[in-house]
């Protein structure tokens, strides 16, 4: 999923917590359908990768937790061996 947020790079590190607080807590408030797996922060955004029953799942996530979505994709594992 990714996130346009304009000079989020450079975002004090208590505005980064707080913004993951309220990432958390709507994590917590969806339940069971959506586990965050991990992020990425460049200057202008956030990449996160989570584990959902689906795109409606992930976009609730962000209404909740304030933070709108630009792009949610799906992503799958490649195996090489």
């Amino acid at each position: 999923m990714e996130r346009k947020i304009p000079g989020v790079g450079t975002f004090p590190d208590a505005k980064k917590q707080a913004i993951s607080k309220k990432s958390n807590a709507a994590i917590a408030e969806i339940g069971d359908s959506i586990e965050w797996v991990h992020s990425y922060l460049s200057d202008e955004g956030t990449y996160c990768v989570y584990r959902a029953t689906d795109e409606d799942t992930i976009r609730k996530h962000g209404a909740i937790a304030g933070a709108p979505i630009t792009k949610v994709s799906e992503a799958r594992v490649i195996s090489v061996h």
